[in-house]
């Protein structure tokens, strides 16, 4: 799967949580698509980087995780540029 784009939205807060954000992270290859709902603490600082960036580390993670993926049978990639940009 070599993702082409990615977008996030729907961000609310977790009600037991208020520094946790939900977010739906979706990743798309031109022929087929992921959607994960991700959550990650808010950054304190600017310099602990942005929510956005830090919801797709965690749909990236979750996407490590899928058993065609942590198997071997199938690999993810990303365009040049996309994780930079997103």
């Amino acid at each position: 799967m070599h993702i082409i784009n990615i977008k996030v939205h729907d961000y609310t807060c977790h009600p037991a949580m208020p520094e946790m954000v939900r977010g739906m992270v979706e990743l798309n290859s031109g022929t087929q698509g992921v959607h994960l709902v991700c959550c990650a603490k808010r950054p304190a600082t600017a310099a602990g980087g942005s929510l956005h960036d830090r919801l797709v580390r965690d749909a990236v993670r979750q996407l490590r995780r899928m058993p065609e993926f942590r198997a071997g049978a199938d690999r993810f990639t990303f365009a040049a540029g996309l994780l930079a940009a997103s």
